[in-house]
Protein backbone atom coordinates (compact mmCIF):
# COMPACT_ATOMS: atom_id res chain seq x y z
CA UNK A 1 0.00 0.00 0.00
CA UNK A 2 1.12 3.29 -0.44
CA UNK A 3 1.51 5.49 2.63
CA UNK A 4 2.15 9.26 2.63
CA UNK A 5 4.52 10.27 5.40
CA UNK A 6 2.18 13.53 6.21
CA UNK A 7 -1.04 11.54 6.96
CA UNK A 8 -4.16 12.28 5.36
CA UNK A 9 -4.43 12.36 1.37
CA UNK A 10 -7.27 12.24 -0.48
CA UNK A 11 -9.18 9.65 -2.37
CA UNK A 12 -7.32 7.58 -4.34
CA UNK A 13 -7.76 5.46 -7.19
CA UNK A 14 -6.19 2.60 -8.14
CA UNK A 15 -6.43 1.43 -11.31
CA UNK A 16 -5.01 -2.08 -13.35
CA UNK A 17 -5.58 -1.43 -16.61
CA UNK A 18 -7.88 0.59 -18.05
CA UNK A 19 -10.31 -0.16 -14.98
CA UNK A 20 -10.57 0.97 -11.49
CA UNK A 21 -10.91 -1.96 -9.12
CA UNK A 22 -11.52 0.28 -5.49
CA UNK A 23 -11.03 3.42 -3.99
CA UNK A 24 -8.54 3.91 -1.44
CA UNK A 25 -8.79 6.13 1.47
CA UNK A 26 -5.45 7.62 2.75
CA UNK A 27 -6.87 8.72 6.51
CA UNK A 28 -5.66 7.51 9.80
CA UNK A 29 -7.46 4.01 8.81
CA UNK A 30 -4.59 3.61 6.58
CA UNK A 31 -2.26 3.42 8.94
CA UNK A 32 -3.23 0.19 10.47
CA UNK A 33 -2.38 -2.81 8.72
CA UNK A 34 -4.41 -4.08 5.62
CA UNK A 35 -4.05 -7.48 6.34
CA UNK A 36 -5.87 -6.94 9.29
CA UNK A 37 -9.14 -6.11 7.60
CA UNK A 38 -10.30 -3.70 5.20
CA UNK A 39 -9.14 -0.50 6.87
CA UNK A 40 -9.16 2.12 4.72
CA UNK A 41 -11.37 0.67 1.48
CA UNK A 42 -14.65 2.31 0.29
CA UNK A 43 -16.84 0.18 -1.13
CA UNK A 44 -15.67 1.66 -5.15
CA UNK A 45 -14.86 -1.71 -6.06
CA UNK A 46 -16.15 -2.19 -9.91
CA UNK A 47 -18.12 -5.52 -9.37
CA UNK A 48 -17.83 -7.90 -12.60
CA UNK A 49 -21.28 -7.46 -13.88
CA UNK A 50 -19.91 -3.87 -14.02
CA UNK A 51 -16.90 -5.24 -15.96
CA UNK A 52 -18.85 -7.26 -18.39
CA UNK A 53 -21.23 -4.85 -18.95
CA UNK A 54 -18.74 -2.02 -20.24
CA UNK A 55 -17.04 -4.59 -22.45
CA UNK A 56 -20.04 -5.64 -23.94
CA UNK A 57 -20.69 -1.99 -24.49
CA UNK A 58 -17.19 -1.57 -26.11
CA UNK A 59 -17.21 -4.88 -27.83
CA UNK A 60 -20.73 -4.02 -29.28
CA UNK A 61 -22.26 -7.38 -28.06
CA UNK A 62 -26.08 -7.28 -27.48
CA UNK A 63 -26.84 -9.31 -24.32
CA UNK A 64 -28.33 -11.79 -26.30
CA UNK A 65 -25.60 -11.86 -29.16
CA UNK A 66 -23.16 -12.97 -26.28
CA UNK A 67 -25.45 -14.73 -24.45
CA UNK A 68 -25.34 -16.43 -28.05
CA UNK A 69 -21.91 -17.18 -27.94
CA UNK A 70 -21.08 -18.50 -25.23
CA UNK A 71 -23.84 -20.86 -25.06
CA UNK A 72 -25.54 -19.43 -22.09
CA UNK A 73 -29.19 -17.81 -21.43
CA UNK A 74 -29.64 -14.09 -22.14
CA UNK A 75 -31.63 -13.93 -18.50
CA UNK A 76 -27.96 -15.46 -17.13
CA UNK A 77 -26.06 -12.63 -18.92
CA UNK A 78 -28.20 -9.74 -17.97
CA UNK A 79 -28.34 -11.22 -14.37
CA UNK A 80 -24.57 -11.14 -14.15
CA UNK A 81 -24.65 -7.14 -15.90
CA UNK A 82 -27.14 -6.12 -13.05
CA UNK A 83 -24.93 -7.94 -10.30
CA UNK A 84 -28.16 -10.38 -9.48
CA UNK A 85 -25.88 -13.73 -10.31
CA UNK A 86 -22.42 -14.62 -9.82
CA UNK A 87 -20.39 -15.66 -13.59
CA UNK A 88 -19.86 -19.81 -13.98
CA UNK A 89 -16.35 -20.00 -13.13
CA UNK A 90 -15.63 -22.88 -15.39
CA UNK A 91 -16.51 -20.13 -17.99
CA UNK A 92 -14.73 -17.20 -17.57
CA UNK A 93 -11.74 -18.48 -19.72
CA UNK A 94 -14.33 -18.86 -22.84
CA UNK A 95 -15.76 -15.43 -21.91
CA UNK A 96 -12.56 -13.58 -22.22
CA UNK A 97 -12.01 -15.01 -25.53
CA UNK A 98 -14.84 -14.46 -26.53
CA UNK A 99 -13.90 -11.21 -25.62
CA UNK A 100 -10.63 -10.75 -27.03
CA UNK A 101 -9.29 -10.21 -23.52
CA UNK A 102 -5.94 -9.95 -22.90
CA UNK A 103 -2.88 -9.46 -20.72
CA UNK A 104 -3.69 -7.41 -17.34
CA UNK A 105 -7.60 -6.82 -18.52
CA UNK A 106 -8.10 -11.16 -19.17
CA UNK A 107 -6.61 -11.43 -15.67
CA UNK A 108 -8.69 -8.56 -13.84
CA UNK A 109 -11.58 -10.12 -16.05
CA UNK A 110 -10.97 -13.78 -15.16
CA UNK A 111 -9.85 -12.03 -11.06
CA UNK A 112 -12.81 -10.09 -10.75
CA UNK A 113 -15.06 -13.39 -11.78
CA UNK A 114 -13.70 -15.15 -8.73
CA UNK A 115 -13.95 -12.52 -6.36
CA UNK A 116 -17.75 -12.17 -6.81
CA UNK A 117 -18.07 -15.85 -5.46
CA UNK A 118 -16.50 -14.12 -2.51
CA UNK A 119 -18.63 -13.12 0.60
CA UNK A 120 -18.92 -9.57 0.18
CA UNK A 121 -17.27 -8.79 3.56
CA UNK A 122 -14.62 -11.04 2.37
CA UNK A 123 -14.07 -9.18 -1.03
CA UNK A 124 -12.07 -5.47 0.17
CA UNK A 125 -9.76 -8.21 2.69
CA UNK A 126 -8.99 -9.87 -0.35
CA UNK A 127 -8.17 -6.78 -2.42
CA UNK A 128 -6.28 -5.95 0.44
CA UNK A 129 -4.07 -8.68 0.44
CA UNK A 130 -4.03 -8.84 -3.58
CA UNK A 131 -2.69 -4.80 -3.67
CA UNK A 132 -0.06 -5.91 -1.20
CA UNK A 133 1.10 -8.76 -3.08
CA UNK A 134 1.71 -7.07 -6.24
CA UNK A 135 3.05 -4.21 -4.14
CA UNK A 136 5.78 -6.93 -3.06
CA UNK A 137 5.98 -8.26 -6.79
CA UNK A 138 6.87 -4.36 -8.28
CA UNK A 139 9.62 -4.08 -5.45
CA UNK A 140 11.23 -7.67 -6.32
CA UNK A 141 10.95 -6.86 -9.70
CA UNK A 142 13.07 -3.45 -9.05
CA UNK A 143 15.37 -5.52 -6.81
CA UNK A 144 16.38 -7.99 -9.32
CA UNK A 145 16.88 -4.49 -11.96
CA UNK A 146 18.55 -2.81 -10.67
CA UNK A 147 20.80 -6.29 -9.70
CA UNK A 148 21.09 -6.97 -13.36
CA UNK A 149 22.10 -3.32 -13.88
CA UNK A 150 24.91 -3.38 -11.34
CA UNK A 151 25.93 -6.49 -12.93
CA UNK A 152 26.91 -4.77 -15.63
Amino acid sequence: MLFHPHGNLPELSLYCGTFCIMSLDLGTQAKKSLLSGTSGYTHGMQSFGTMLGSLLTRRDFSTRSFARAVKSSKSSISGITNNERTPPLDRLERWADVLALRGAERQLFIDLGALAHLPQEAQPRFLAWYDEYLELKAAHNEYLHSRRVAER
